[in-house]
């Protein structure tokens, strides 16, 4: 009979039943081969690690969205410019982030 309660650290050797990945899945969990003992694997249950992206991550994206780089957010910000307000409002917001990023990074290198 299986065991039907599966917990994060879990180890399982030889082989893990398949109700585990399946518990894995509903869990947050995988399950990684992380050892052999005299030929035999060895599965843990591990928690998945979820990416949070980076300040700097989150600007590329946006910036590849919005199909708009640094020099092209100062032309569309730049005084007269006659760009639309969303397209302002979508340069600025991008400015903002990468002023907060300039900001960090100096803050950082102590300046």
């Amino acid at each position: 009979m299986t065991n039907l309660t599966y917990e994060e650290g879990q180890i399982f050797e030889g082989k893990y039943p398949p109700e585990a990945a399946i518990w894995c899945n509903e869990n947050g969990c995988h399950i990684e081969e992380v050892a052999s003992k005299d030929g035999i694997r060895v599965y843990k249950i591990v928690k998945n690690e979820i990416h949070v992206p980076t300040k700097q991550e989150i600007l590329s994206q946006k910036e590849f969205e919005y199909g708009m780089n640094r020099w092209q957010r100062e032309g569309i910000l730049a005084e007269n410019s006659e760009y639309s307000d969303f397209t302002k409002a979508k340069a600025q917001e991008l400015e903002d982030l990468a002023e907060e990023i300039r900001r960090d990074t100096e803050e950082q290198q102590g300046k």
